[in-house]
């Protein structure tokens, strides 16, 4: 999260409004966080595993239901501050649609765990998911 912060901090508010600096914000956004992804599956596969377990636990056992729900508001509190500090439409909404990405391409890499990461489907997911929060067609 500290290079998406750091890489960010490179872009005002002003310049985002330029379409040519907002494509290649998206595009280093998604190459980091496609970086992130593929690092938590290379370096924290377990843990990744455990939160997947622990998320489908909380389905069947509603003593679990506050906990996981706390777990994902923490998430998306992180994720909606960075929404909100580089100016998404709908920053809750927006943070809600990036955590689903990420869940996502970490859902499926974990089952597919022999297969070699897929950049760049996992960049164009990204891309397109960023796009979409910073309503760029």
């Amino acid at each position: 999260w500290i290079q998406i912060y750091q890489f960010t901090a490179q872009y005002s508010g002003d310049a985002l409004k330029d379409e040519k600096e907002r494509a290649e914000f998206l595009a280093g956004m998604a190459k980091l966080a496609a970086n992130f992804v593929e690092a938590q599956l290379q370096q924290h596969r377990e843990h990744l595993l455990a939160e997947q377990a622990f998320m489908q636990a909380a389905i069947l056992d509603e003593r679990l239901r506050d906990q996981a729900e706390n777990f994902r508001q923490k998430i998306r509190e992180g994720l909606m501050a960075f929404c909100t500090m580089v100016g998404t439409i709908d920053p809750p909404m927006d943070a809600e649609l990036i955590h689903e990405a990420f869940l996502q391409l970490e859902y499926e890499h974990l089952i597919r765990k022999d297969q070699a990461f897929d950049r760049d489907r996992a960049e164009r997911v990204l891309a397109h998911r960023f796009r979409l929060v910073f309503g760029v067609g």
